[in-house]
């Protein structure tokens, strides 16, 4: 019911909310008469203060739209999620060079695209944009100089863009300019910081308690992934297959969210400290503190959100599968792994310092890593398991096996969404702290 009592106190593109009460619309009329009639219409805009004519100007611009009610508090707005077509391309090479050497690849790469968060957008330019690329490329070369030796190359690179930004950010992906708001020119919004066309204008969040938010929340730029080197050696001989190799992998991150740049305001209720300066009254409510145009709070992200994490991480192996018997096979193995502290291109890492006044001290501030030490390499893994062909035909095999201690590091690239999100947020407080000191 929200958003139909906001069409009765708002007209169409006019300031109605007539007198409400003993306080709060009567209140702001009584103080800008010459713009503002007894009913609450505006009259004159031209008389209107600096904070009455942005909302005005906000509402001609088409912040509010009214929806059809289900009778469940529910309300259709008639945008609904869009999904374009997948596209996808995948391809394959085998090539037998000679009986030698023999050369495989693979290609794949798909791209979907979406208009989603229709069930709260009110407008068709705030729904969410998203943009999915994905990238996996795979090279295997295996070489065989003779009958007890192989050798097995392997090249792998993944890459993955997921991407969401307004609607509005992407000129002509829902209603184009000028049916679209022009909030440079109405408003002086800020402009589409990171996305595709920055030279568009995206809308603040802007919420009035009480009514769906304002404005959309799609705003960010991700990409990640690695390239990784593998090469495994096979050597036969007697009753002993020996295999060694080595691995290299170079993750990388690169993104921010963006959706603190467009600003966020938010009008409540009026403080009751703030209520002298306004002339207004402790009743006054949220949709009269927009019209009056005093927000109760509001935030701006500023700088580049933008960060590029990388490491590198190395593993190698060697075991060894020694037929004792016909029917007893031992395998025995060592794997050691060494990963180098996680970097940022621009050194925007920070670690915990009790001796600083912050608690935190950024990288190139007398230390390099976000690790102390700088390497995470005391790691070997041993490993030994058994075979036992118990009847000599195959049909009943026991199998055991014993791992050695093994150290398990959680990269900050690789962390699941959710811990990555509570990392950010840390990260985010850390650089507010730098800012300030």
């Amino acid at each position: 019911a929200a958003y139909l009592d906001l069409k009765t106190k708002l007209g169409n593109g006019t300031l109605t909310g007539g007198c409400v009460g003993a306080g709060g619309a009567c209140a702001f009329t009584a103080a800008n008469a010459a713009a503002i009639d007894a009913n609450g219409n505006v009259v004159n805009p031209a008389a209107l203060s600096s904070q009455q004519a942005l909302s005005y100007q906000l509402i001609n611009a088409g912040i509010f739209q009214t929806g059809l009610g289900d009778g469940k508090g529910n309300f259709n707005y008639g945008f609904t999620s869009t999904r374009d077509p997948s596209k996808n391309i995948v391809g394959k090479v085998d090539y037998h060079l000679s009986d030698k050497h023999q050369i495989s690849g693979v290609y794949f790469w798909s791209k979907d695209t979406e208009l989603g968060d229709s069930q709260t957008a009110t407008q068709q330019w705030w729904t969410g944009d998203f943009y999915l690329t994905a990238n996996v490329a795979r090279v295997n070369w295996t070489y065989l100089p003779n009958s007890t030796w192989v050798n097995e190359f392997h090249f792998g690179f993944d890459r993955k863009i997921e991407n969401q930004w307004a609607a509005e950010c992407r000129p002509g992906r829902t209603v184009p300019p000028p049916t679209s708001p022009n909030y440079k020119f109405n408003v002086g919004a800020q402009g589409c910081f990171g996305a595709p066309d920055q030279t568009m204008f995206a809308f603040p969040n802007l919420t009035i308690a009480g009514f769906d938010p304002t404005g959309s929340t799609a705003a960010q730029r991700r990409v990640e992934g690695y390239p990784a080197w593998a090469d495994n050696v096979s050597y036969t001989k007697g009753n002993h297959n020996l295999k060694f190799g080595f691995e290299a992998r170079h993750p990388y991150w690169s993104g921010g969210a963006y959706a603190g740049k467009k600003g966020a305001i938010t009008f409540g209720s009026v403080s009751s400290s703030t209520v002298a300066t306004l002339n207004a009254t402790p009743t006054a409510t949220p949709l009269e503190s927009f019209l009056l145009g005093i927000p109760s709070t509001g935030s701006y992200v500023s700088g580049d959100p933008n960060e590029t994490r990388r490491n590198w991480a190395y593993g190698t192996f060697i075991q060894d599968d020694w037929r004792i018997t016909p029917r007893i096979t031992v395998n025995l193995g060592m794997r050691w792994e060494y990963q180098t502290a996680l970097t940022e291109d621009n050194n925007l890492e920070a670690i915990f310092d009790p001796n600083s006044p912050t608690g935190l001290t950024q990288l190139g501030n007398g230390i390099s890593s976000v690790w102390q030490p700088p390497h995470f390499a005391n790691n070997l893994q041993p490993r030994t398991g058994v075979v036992w062909d118990l009847d000599g035909k195959g049909t009943t095999i026991l199998r055991a096996g014993a791992l050695g201690p093994v150290r398990v590091l959680l990269p900050m690239i690789s962390m699941p969404s959710e811990v990555r999100e509570v990392r950010d947020a840390m990260e985010s407080v850390a650089r507010r702290l730098r800012r300030r000191h």
